[in-house]
């Protein structure tokens, strides 16, 4: 789960939006390179990256834990086609 805010207002999140909560999901080799792709795709949006929270392979998060489809359906694209997906945009105020 990683937590954005916008960089300029307004912005991809909405004028009055604190920012978000969202998950990503990467083919990385470790935590830096994920980290460092995860902020290349956001800083493509125009966002800044907060934090990242639970942090976790998705072969241990599929097994230890109920998983949304629509994350099992972006795992099943990013299998295809590389890259990095991300999840819906969790907003706050």
């Amino acid at each position: 789960m990683v937590n954005v805010k916008d960089r300029h207002k307004p912005g991809l999140l909405g004028e009055d939006v604190v920012g978000a909560y969202v998950n990503i999901l990467a083919s990385a080799n470790g935590e830096d390179d994920f980290k460092n792709q995860i902020i290349n795709a956001i800083n493509d949006y125009g966002l800044e990256l907060i934090s990242i929270d639970d942090m976790d392979k998705y072969c241990n998060r599929i097994n230890n834990y109920s998983t949304d489809s629509h994350i099992k359906l972006l795992a099943k694209e990013l299998i295809k086609t590389g890259g990095l997906r991300f999840g819906t945009f969790h907003v706050y105020s």
